[in-house]
């Protein structure tokens, strides 16, 4: 059975249903006629009265075409963005930090040349943090043969059914993974693993203009080396391009985006690439307003994305499971900045 996916889904359910039958096997090819407008409920009883028919059909409904779709909707969580990747391999990903080498000042004069001596050994100051799976979720959802069986009384069935298993299950995997992204900050935050600058409370043009002007000295400084903005303790700078900001939209709603965007020298353009716009931060966080993160803080990697299905032969229905597991963590060599509003 051919295995590639099908790159561009269709609401027609005439071309999904020929879609799946291109790439079907012979026996499904022989025993299902090509969809017309004329013959869907003749193709519904050739894949309906033949199991084998029918099992080749929904597998390819939902683990081709299905997540097709999920692989085109995924990337509209805005903090998505920051995903590194897949996790191929293992479940544990080292990160290596080579700190600056050492330096001496050169003693031709005194004579004194310990600490310059070439066959002294210098030991490089390596750090390294790790990162593993720990997030495993399961999205389970229910179809019957009866809403199997509508699928082939109009034109768009095909496609409804395939939102339906696939929809409900990635709904509630997107509203899950929000939140994650919101959790990480809070481990942050909540872990010391950032820096916390004060601000007065951004109400008002004042406490706005105070909060610009130190995010404007904030931005400066992380373009150089510093060692100030990570919890390692490591040299670092960040790129004015690399730059994150994650605001509240209470904040956003008070403050010019255009103003906000000077702050970080950029255009509104360019700004509004490295701005992203939350309801909130989580709970234990309401006094922070802002955060202003390196693009390689995020340390989050799919490990596996998977649908998996059961058939239960006595009630007619079939179960599926989707199966989600991540890495959801931060690099602390990197600059994370918190402003949070100063207590009275």
């Amino acid at each position: 059975m051919a295995t590639k996916s099908i790159k561009n889904v269709s609401n027609d359910s005439i071309t999904i249903l020929n879609g799946i039958r291109s790439q079907a096997s012979p026996t499904y090819q022989e025993t299902v006629p090509v969809a017309t407008p004329l013959n869907l409920p003749q193709v519904g009883r050739a894949i309906m009265s033949f199991e084998a028919n029918q099992n080749e059909f929904i597998n390819a409904l939902v683990n081709r075409i299905g997540l097709v779709m999920v692989k085109n909707l995924i990337y509209t969580n805005p903090l998505k963005i920051f995903k590194r990747g897949t996790l191929d391999y293992g479940q544990t990903i080292e990160e290596i930090f080579v700190n600056l080498a050492k330096s001496y000042d050169y003693a031709w004069e005194s004579g004194d040349d310990t600490n310059i001596d070439p066959f002294k050994r210098e030991i490089p100051d390596v750090k390294a943090i790790f990162h593993t799976v720990n997030r495993q979720k399961t999205f389970k959802t229910t179809i019957t043969e009866e809403q199997l069986n509508l699928a082939f009384t109009d034109a768009e069935g095909v496609y409804g059914i395939v939102d339906k298993i696939v929809g409900s299950v990635y709904a509630a995997f997107e509203v899950w993974e929000w939140n994650q992204y919101k959790e990480l900050f809070k481990d942050a935050f909540d872990a010391v693993d950032g820096v916390k600058i004060e601000v007065d409370e951004p109400v008002d043009e004042t406490t706005v203009k105070s909060l610009v002007k130190q995010a404007r000295a904030l931005s400066s400084k992380m373009t150089c080396p510093t060692t100030a903005y990570n919890k390692a303790g490591v040299t670092r700078t960040t790129k004015r391009e690399d730059q994150v900001v994650i605001i509240t939209a209470d904040l956003e709603a008070t403050m010019d985006v255009d103003v906000l965007a000077s702050a970080f020298n950029m255009n509104k353009t360019e700004f509004l690439g490295n701005l992203i716009v939350i309801d909130c931060f989580a709970t234990g966080m309401e006094d922070v307003n802002m955060m202003v993160v390196d693009r390689n803080w995020f340390m989050v990697y799919d490990k596996l994305f998977k649908m998996l299905s059961i058939y239960n032969p006595a009630k007619m229905y079939w179960n599926y499971f989707l199966q989600v597991w991540m890495v959801f963590s931060y690099s602390t060599f990197e600059n994370c900045v918190f402003f949070v509003n100063k207590t009275v």
